[in-house]
């Protein structure tokens, strides 16, 4: 070990200081070391009063002088470095004791995680804020954990995951598309069978009628939806996706499964009704009205005092009337022998076929005059047929009477 010698020394004769001048003292020399003086002789320092005094023994013995050289003697060099890198090995192993030996950790970045490997510094965990725990590779944080979510910025793979779209594994995440959710469904061929779609609940047909799957309900490009709740057991619902602009828009089949699956059925539409009461196209469904078979909305009443008559305008020039009298509108029971049933056309003939009236209900027609409340047969209601193509109805039955028409 170097012995020191920076900087200058003064010495007085008889006196234990010495008094240094560009030294450093306290970092260079300890007590029990020893000094070589202007004098020439080997002094023991008592301490070290500071960088630039230190205290000997004996007393100086030679002249006094200043600005003279010195020498420490280092005598405790060596147990003094090992003394030294001890104390400095102590302190060091207390850090990792006070940290990481006893788990704790300091908060690292993303680019340096507090943990983190010797092979690859720039993968680990870092404190990314209180309660917020950061998973890092390659220096990028992939995944945050806190109080109140994880968040994952990496696709998740692997045993968590549906193996594919069918994967039934209550214990698995569900992907996009499977059994159809959130996907456009399973796209169907020539090599498909609607019957054997086991646990799809969405798909659909090709566009082409060459190519569609067995056991269809049609011959086009189909979409649809199906539920199987248990073995055996379920229901489908297939919806045309072909001709959306054509006649046949808008379709939709339906049918079971029950051991088997049954029959398609095709939803009625508006389509598969007449379009109006005249329409006479085959296999259309017949509507209330249609052909004046079961419609009420031609029917009315006529309330009509004695020796007085109401008039009544036919939707058509001809067609079934139904004449029921009534003692008092909306109320009581109908006057049979006032009733009847009449083929009435009120166009340029004007004629009247009874089918069936009562004793006091009559007709006339032959002239074509109106009615004028008296013109009739008294104590009867008598029908008109003027030439305004108009129906009226004359009461002369000796009180008011309410009669409801209907045009059938």
């Amino acid at each position: 070990m170097a012995w020191y010698s920076a900087g200058t020394v003064s010495v007085t004769n008889g006196s234990a200081t010495v008094t240094g001048s560009g030294t450093a003292w306290v970092a260079n020399a300890q007590a029990s070391e020893g000094i070589w003086l202007p004098d020439g002789q080997l002094y023991e320092i008592v301490s070290i009063n500071s960088d630039t005094s230190l205290t000997i023994s004996p007393n100086y013995l030679g002249t006094t002088q200043s600005g003279q050289v010195y020498r420490i003697v280092p005598v405790k060099g060596y147990p003094l470095v090992a003394a030294q890198q001890m104390a400095s090995l102590i302190s060091t192993v207390q850090s990792y004791v006070d940290g990481a030996l006893s788990g704790r950790f300091g908060n690292g970045t993303v680019g340096a995680p507090g943990i983190s490997f010797a092979s690859n510094t720039a993968m680990g965990l870092y404190r990314v804020a209180a309660n917020q725990l950061g998973f890092v590779t390659n220096g990028v944080r992939r995944m945050l954990l806190t109080t109140s979510a994880l968040t994952v910025d990496v696709p998740i793979v692997g045993g968590a995951i549906q193996d594919n779209s069918f994967d039934t594994d209550p214990s698995t995440i569900m992907k996009v598309g499977a059994f159809g959710l959130g996907g456009s469904g399973l796209a169907l061929n020539s090599s498909g069978d609607y019957n054997a779609l086991d646990n799809i609940s969405m798909f659909h047909g090709n566009t082409s009628g060459s190519s569609m799957p067995a056991n269809g309900p049609v011959t086009t490009g189909l979409a649809g939806f199906r539920t199987i709740p248990g073995p055996g057991r379920g229901a489908e619902l297939l919806m045309k996706s072909q001709g959306a602009g054509g006649a046949g828009k808008s379709e939709m089949y339906f049918r079971g499964l029950d051991s088997t699956w049954g029959e398609w059925d095709r939803v009625l539409q508006e389509k598969d009704q007449q379009t109006d009461e005249y329409d006479g196209t085959a296999g259309a469904l017949m509507g209330v009205g249609a052909f004046g078979l079961g419609t009420d909305a031609v029917w009315d009443y006529l309330v009509i005092a004695d020796d007085g008559f109401g008039e009544f305008v036919p939707p058509r020039a001809g067609g079934l009337v139904s004449i029921i009298s009534f003692p008092v509108k909306g109320s009581g029971f109908p006057t049979l022998s006032e009733s009847g049933v009449f083929l009435i056309d009120a166009g340029a003939t004007n004629g009247i076929i009874t089918l069936h009236a009562g004793t006091y209900l009559d007709t006339s027609v032959s002239s074509g005059d109106p009615a004028t409340g008296t013109s009739g047969l008294d104590g009867n209601l008598t029908i008109f047929l003027p030439q305004n193509g108009n129906l009226q109805i004359e009461n002369r039955s000796g009180s008011s009477r309410a009669i409801r028409i209907g045009w059938l």
